[in-house]
């Protein structure tokens, strides 16, 4: 997630050290706290879609300030120097295992607020939401992020090089198959093209 930052901003090895330990006894505590469930019928459920984004920027009017494209790492595959395009092919991918726990993809550097969201509007569910996925697209800021930051933490900055609300449009997209998957969303609903469901033994 992008706008995370440890404890100690400027850590020496003594302040490495007790971050660490304390991540550590926190693991054991969960580990500890974990009651496993025999699972009798397993499922694995997958969508993977294309949604096209339009670029944040006017490209046009970058070259023409001669703006420095160091940061534009845009394609999906490989990390090329180089303005991105005016309109932008994501990758989103949702996976429903076992009817509870939910992953949802991002191609870039989400905001932690997403899995908040994410967390907030599914409830019931164990959620989780993994960046860096399928493509680097750059920082996701939030709506309110690109509004408010500036260019602390690349909300408002030459990093995001999607449109604003990118992220919030892939939440609710995620969350929309996720339903459709369960067969909450009503039979007259589109069915998800490419929609996968393995059953585990």
């Amino acid at each position: 997630m992008r706008d995370i930052n440890p404890i100690y901003l400027r850590a020496g090895a003594s302040e490495v050290r007790q971050v660490g330990q304390e991540l550590g006894r926190e693991v054991v505590k969960v580990a500890r706290g974990i009651q496993p469930k025999p699972v009798t019928k397993g499922t694995l459920q997958v969508n993977e879609e294309r949604i096209r984004f339009r670029s944040r920027w006017n490209i046009e009017k970058l070259k023409s300030l001669q703006a420095v494209p160091n940061y534009h790492q845009w394609l999906s595959t490989g990390r090329p120097i180089g303005y991105p395009s005016d309109e932008l092919e994501t990758h989103l991918t949702t996976v429903l295992i076992n009817d509870q726990v939910a992953l949802l993809t991002m191609p870039g550097e989400p905001y932690v607020d997403y899995q908040t969201s994410l967390r907030a509007r599914l409830p019931g569910f164990d959620t989780i939401l993994a960046g860096y996925s399928n493509g680097y697209f750059g920082y996701i800021p939030t709506i309110r992020a690109a509004a408010r930051d500036g260019v602390v933490y690349g909300g408002n900055a030459w990093p995001t090089i999607l449109e604003v609300g990118t992220g919030e449009r892939m939440i609710d997209r995620g969350i929309i198959n996720l339903y459709r998957m369960l067969g909450k969303l009503g039979s007259a609903a589109p069915k998800i093209r490419s929609n996968t469901r393995i059953e585990v033994q």
